[in-house]
């Protein structure tokens, strides 16, 4: 349902059910373990310290990943953004991925994924907009961050990285 919480919140170990469609997903408290697939129309919130172990799955958010209290997400997971026609944000905290993909594939205008952590990809950075061209660009920003491990970060046509001085891959 569009607008819907789905709430994991027992002060105790949990696990998130896999292969089923949320909305919003809301994580908090000690260690929440995914099942199987996540598929997220919304946004993930983390809070009050929740570990997220996103497994050996691959998982689609098409919301924000925001965190509310020095979260983290662990994990040989493939997490993709694919927000269609909106921007995205990964909110500070720490997150480990195995594969980390921002893909924008029906843009009507110039759209934004804001990296605002710092992250480890320990396989492949995938950034790509297959309905984008020069005049709907996808901009990822990743300002003041870094993002550590892997062995392959692509951008694709008419993506665009922006990154300063403080800014690294290592």
């Amino acid at each position: 349902q569009t607008n819907s919480y789905v709430r994991y919140d027992a002060n105790t170990g949990q696990t998130v059910r896999g292969n089923l469609d949320y909305y919003n997903l809301v994580l908090r408290y000690n260690t929440k373990t995914v099942d199987g697939p996540l598929d997220i129309d919304g946004s993930v919130w983390l809070q009050n310290g929740v570990t997220a172990d996103l497994g050996n799955f691959s998982h689609s958010i098409g919301g924000n990943l925001n965190n509310g209290t020095a979260s983290t997400v662990i994990g040989n997971s493939t997490v993709t953004f694919d927000a269609a026609n909106a921007n995205q944000t990964i909110g500070t905290g720490n997150y480990t991925f195995d594969n980390l993909n921002f893909t924008n594939t029906a843009p009507s205008a110039i759209r934004y994924r804001y990296i605002n952590a710092n992250l480890t990809v320990n396989g492949k950075l995938d950034i790509t907009n297959s309905g984008g061209d020069v005049s709907t660009p996808l901009r990822v920003y990743l300002y003041d961050y870094t993002v550590t491990g892997g062995d392959t970060c692509r951008l694709g046509d008419n993506c665009v990285l922006f990154t300063n001085g403080a800014s690294s891959f290592a």
